[in-house]
């Protein structure tokens, strides 16, 4: 496991990504499917996250991942560029890296 501590998260990240790529529909609704408290991450969250992942620390694949955050919901890992911009498309399936609030 990997822990995110600053003064305004604190947060556990999941070992690993989920096995397979989903959609954004799917990854949604995957934290009620697995339970214990892990959820997709935030926007904010998983910009930290990719941070860690520069400095080759949690395993992450220089791919997509989903979060939560509607507007913002997916962290480009090979530039740490979020999707925002209405001509800008993820991939319509992206990886999933749980977390879950310590």
């Amino acid at each position: 496991m990997y822990y995110v501590l600053t003064n305004k998260f604190s947060f556990e990240i999941a070992e690993n990504d989920l096995p397979e790529k989903m959609l954004l529909r799917d990854a949604i609704n995957v934290d009620s499917e697995i339970g214990d408290r892990w959820r997709l991450p935030t926007n904010e969250e998983l910009l930290l996250m990719f941070r860690l992942h520069q400095k080759a620390i949690g395993k992450f694949k220089h791919e997509n991942y989903w979060c939560s955050t509607w507007i913002k919901n997916t962290v480009s890992f090979r530039s740490g560029e979020n999707f925002t911009h209405p001509g800008q498309r993820p991939d319509p399936q992206c990886w999933v890296r749980l977390v879950r609030n310590i």
